[in-house]
């Protein structure tokens, strides 16, 4: 095993956890601290570091891209100390994070005010001869509202307590922090903006404005949840059918379903063993000969055992065994299961952008968080090269909509594109959309209308919130995906009228 070649070069920056490193030719790496790095004296922590360094290159997988990191760093300088930044607290990062991103926060006689309004006790207190209460429920209730107010005064007694009892009254939890991230709200100190689109003109956003994000977001998780198990299901009923057709499509789910039963894949095995299972001592296997039928299950057992992820395998199987002969010579073609093939790699970004939403993760944050690119965290505007947009299978027909319907540049198309691809969750909505347009649209119009009409409801929502910029650019990306679907289809379907 060769031994990686050494470079040397500066840090620029560091963090908390990790740091940049500059080589001698301007690119820029990232780099994680090791524990030695870290040096306490009298409870104070301390970053150890030189400004010159030697260091080796390791590709490394994150955030679903390819990106160089820095490894094995040496010192080669004068040894300094710098000290680390402490974890913070809960309010102080709301109180750094909303000046950060221009989130008002009211005055703490403001909020203190707001809080008695919303716990008013003395409305309690009045009930007496206005009620048909008998005397001692009025009576437990004004001694409730005394208690209570002895117990608001000192509840609100230090700035924290305002703070903290003004943002669950207004419904604000700690998670909602996650919203706080640059590309969906504007840092202060930046001028850097997405798609080179400006930023709202509103400069001071509220807390109600976090809040109303988070109910979006919500519905967002479950449209996603839907929509992809939409495609899901759509292309499990498109093989379940096109495996019933007796003129070759029968035979050709037949020998999928051999392929799996004489597999030597673990995955592929258990999946068969629990498709045999499937309808074990139930009335639905009437239906089918589970002790003497060729093969042991039906397609449909089988394709309930298999999710987006595994899918995809199935679908590039049956689509090779097309090509094989039929028992009477002939050949089955399905033109969407080829199709579908073709474009599989589209389906890859919807599992991590399911998986977020499945777990109850806000999304639109990691969807428009400048960082989650790794070519803007890493390359610091160095360039685009890091990242293989240009192999993307529609990159071609977006660039082209980009120039010639928005009248871009070729800079800020792939800036756009750049952006697009480079954010594994923000590719998903694109992808998810095109899906929908390009195949779903064409072979399960049931599914289809009930996307539109979810994907309708969305949009209505979201232009309720004041971040415009943000639905501008959510409204860009499907008009473009639906656009680019279309001139796609239009275009096979020339292609195949000039081959009959």
């Amino acid at each position: 095993m060769s031994k990686r070649k050494e470079k040397r070069g500066i840090i620029i920056n560091l963090y908390r956890n990790y740091g940049f490193i500059k080589d001698e030719n301007g690119r820029v790496y990232p780099f994680e601290f090791n524990e030695d790095m870290i040096k306490s004296d009298k409870n104070v922590q301390y970053i150890q570091y030189s400004t010159d360094v030697i260091f080796t290159v390791e590709k490394v997988h994150i955030r679903d891209m390819d990106i160089d990191e820095a490894k094995n760093v040496r010192f080669n300088g004068t040894i300094k100390y710098i000290e680390r930044s402490r974890p913070k607290g809960y309010l102080n990062s709301v109180r750094e994070l909303f000046k950060k991103f221009n989130i008002s926060i009211p005055s703490y006689d403001r909020m203190k005010k707001e809080f008695f309004e919303k716990n008013d006790t003395n409305q309690l207190i009045e009930m007496d001869n206005k009620t048909e209460f008998d005397y001692d429920i009025i009576r437990k209730i004004k001694c409730h509202g005394k208690l209570l107010d002895e117990f608001q005064n000192n509840v609100l007694r230090t700035e924290d307590n305002i703070l903290y009892e003004w943002l669950k009254l207004k419904g604000f939890h700690p998670y909602m922090l996650d919203y706080l991230v640059n590309g969906l709200f504007k840092l202060i100190d930046t001028d850097k903006n997405i798609e080179s689109k400006t930023f709202d003109e509103q400069s001071f956003f509220t807390v109600d404005t976090i809040v109303s994000l988070n109910e979006i977001d919500k519905k967002l998780r479950g449209f996603f949840l839907r929509w992809i198990l939409g495609i899901e299901n759509a292309y499990k009923s498109l093989i379940s059918r096109i495996s019933s057709q007796e003129d070759g499509g029968k035979e050709v789910g037949i020998n999928l379903l051999l392929c799996w039963e004489s597999t030597q894949d673990n995955i592929k095995k258990n999946q068969y063993k629990r498709a045999i299972q499937r309808n074990k001592f139930l009335s639905y296997s009437e239906y089918y000969d589970y002790i003497l039928g060729v093969p042991k299950v039906k397609i449909e057992d089988l394709l309930d055992q298999l999710d987006l992820s595994n899918l995809k395998d199935l679908l590039v199987t049956f689509n090779k065994l097309m090509k094989d002969n039929l028992s009477d010579g002939k050949k089955f073609f399905s033109f969407f299961i080829q199709d579908i093939v073709q474009n599989k790699e589209l389906l890859g970004s919807l599992t991590s952008i399911r998986n977020a939403a499945a777990h109850d993760r806000p999304v639109m944050p990691l969807m428009f968080n400048y960082e989650q690119n790794p070519n803007n965290t890493l390359e610091l505007g160095q360039g685009l090269s890091d990242i293989n947009f240009k192999g993307w299978i529609i990159y071609e027909d977006i660039y082209d909509i980009l120039k010639k319907e928005y009248d871009f540049s070729d800079k800020r198309a792939e800036e756009y594109i750049n952006n697009l691809y480079g954010n594994i969750y923000r590719r998903g909505w694109f992808e998810l959309n095109f899906i929908y347009q390009r195949f779903i649209g064409l072979f399960d119009s049931v599914r289809f209308e009930a996307y539109i009409k979810d994907k309708d409801e969305f949009f209505y929502q979201i232009k309720l919130i004041e971040l415009k910029s943000i639905v501008d650019i959510i409204k860009m990306d499907y008009d473009i995906a639906e656009k680019i679907a279309k001139k796609i289809i239009l275009r096979t379907l020339t292609s195949i009228k000039n081959h009959q």
